[in-house]
């Protein structure tokens, strides 16, 4: 390999990629962009990134920061985020928006217990049905589960939520039915 003092030829050719001479300026991705490519790792480094030095917590960014620590599936992380959301926001975020969050996080840490508590606090909602119904099957409760497995509606979330269930019941072939449906709805 040969090292030269001058400019490479793909440095000369980036500058000048906007046509005469001009330099091409490059700009910052967007935020919604990395959520798009469900890129949670360029997403959570641009909040890190843009977030603004000496002024106060921007409680939506800190939901975002979780969100995408989430996704990462580094759980520990987003449960410490959305903990310390509960906290400090005060009511600048619903409070059973955090709550629910919670409980998901601790439903992935396996901290059934914990989640399922506080999941029985927060008003009904369709996530709230998904999760106690994968609560209930981690907990052996059968009742529970045949009961919320009557709750499940006919909605793509519900529906991937129980064939989730048949597949982890080894009940396959239900499983399959399940997707293969999905699938034929929603291309």
């Amino acid at each position: 390999m040969i090292l030269s003092r001058t400019k490479s030829d793909s440095a000369s050719s980036a500058r000048l990629s906007a046509g005469n001479g001009a330099v091409k300026k490059r700009s910052l991705p967007q935020f919604d962009d990395f959520l798009l490519k469900r890129d949670y790792t360029g997403a959570k480094t641009l909040l890190e990134f843009t977030k603004p030095k000496d002024s106060p917590v921007d409680w939506n960014r800190e939901l975002w920061g979780a969100f995408c620590a989430f996704h990462l599936g580094d759980y520990r992380k987003a449960l410490e985020q959305y903990e310390v959301i509960r906290k400090g926001s005060k009511g600048a975020v619903p409070a059973n928006e955090v709550d629910i969050n919670i409980a998901v996080c601790m439903f992935y840490l396996g901290m059934y217990e914990e989640s399922l508590k506080l999941v029985e606090s927060i008003p009904n909602t369709p996530l709230k049905i998904r999760i106690l119904f994968h609560l209930a099957n981690k907990v052996g409760d059968e009742d529970r589960l045949m009961e919320l497995h009557g709750s499940l509606r006919d909605v793509t979330e519900d529906q991937l939520s129980l064939a989730g269930m048949h597949y982890l019941r080894a009940h396959y072939q239900e499983a399959i039915d399940i997707y293969k449906r999905i699938l034929l709805d929603n291309k």
